[in-house]
């Protein structure tokens, strides 16, 4: 039995290595195939793939071939309607310069023929005749430059004269003005220096203890309204309204002001007449007895 059963296994091995050898031997054998038939596919591809492109390469190079004969065919073409088009303008110049050389020529001859009938008529004229002619015509010639010169210069004055005439109504209404505004300042000036300051009794001032500040009239807007804006009249505004405020401290205290104060006022009045123009040192006396 044990025998048997050997055999029997020997004899399996046997076929199966029989069996694995085949199998190998077939799969070469389609492996073989397998290839043989890719490698002939490919080949075939790249036939066709080199066939095409043999092909379109030979279509380039007719295409190519077809546009430099078209090229060189426009290129000459244009080059003869180039050519064609110079001879046209330049028989075309031509002809323009012949006519025009043509008409000159027929105009100095005309004019040529002119010139010589007007000398052959004034050698047959008398040398006293074209000497009249000569002068009234200079004579003429000179009236009317004398005429336009007269007219001109006429002219020339008027214009003058207007702007001188202009230039003193200036002058003058500037003038006006500014006398105007001098004659308001000073009478402004004067009404200033003299609201502060009171009448003078043995050298002193009185003021009275307080002083209240009130509603101003319509004068005194007015005044305000018209008083000129200047620096200067902004400073001496601003030093009357201290020396007013100064002085109500000093009224709520005593009731007189020395005569120091009174003084400084005078001397604020003598300012200001400096600064407008309207005082010089040699009327101080006359100041003095105003003030």
């Amino acid at each position: 039995m044990l025998e048997a059963w050997q055999k029997l296994t020997t004899k399996h091995q046997y076929w199966r290595k029989v069996c694995g050898s085949f199998v190998v031997k077939k799969e070469i054998q389609t492996t073989r195939k397998v290839f043989l038939r890719w490698q002939q596919l490919v080949n075939t591809r790249q036939g066709k793939r080199l066939a095409a492109m043999h092909a379109e390469q030979h279509l380039l190079q007719k295409i190519w071939r077809y546009w430099i004969r078209v090229t060189l065919a426009c290129q000459l073409r244009r080059d003869e309607q180039l050519e064609r088009a110079a001879e046209h303008e330049m028989a075309t110049l031509l002809r323009q310069s012949l006519g025009v050389w043509q008409a000159a020529v027929k105009k100095q001859r005309e004019r040529r023929f002119v010139l010589l009938s007007c000398i052959i008529k004034l050698e047959s004229v008398a040398g006293q005749r074209i000497q009249e002619i000569v002068f009234q015509s200079w004579k003429r010639v000179v009236d009317c430059r004398r005429r336009c010169g007269a007219a001109l210069l006429k002219r020339e004055r008027n214009i003058a004269r207007n702007l001188l005439i202009h230039w003193l109504r200036w002058t003058r209404e500037r003038q006006r003005r500014r006398q105007q505004l001098e004659n308001a300042t000073y009478a402004l000036a004067w009404q200033d220096a003299a609201k502060p300051i009171a009448r003078r009794h043995d050298r002193q001032m009185v003021l009275p203890a307080h002083v209240g500040v009130g509603p101003r009239g319509n004068s005194d807007s007015e005044d305000e309204v018209r008083r000129p804006t200047s620096p200067v009249m902004k400073r001496l505004r601003q030093k009357k309204a201290n020396r007013t405020r100064s002085a109500e401290k000093v009224g709520e205290n005593s009731d007189m002001v020395t005569l120091p104060d009174a003084v400084e006022i005078s001397m604020d009045v003598k300012k200001r007449l400096i600064l407008l123009g309207k005082w010089k040192p040699q009327q101080t006396n006359k100041l003095l007895s105003s003030s």
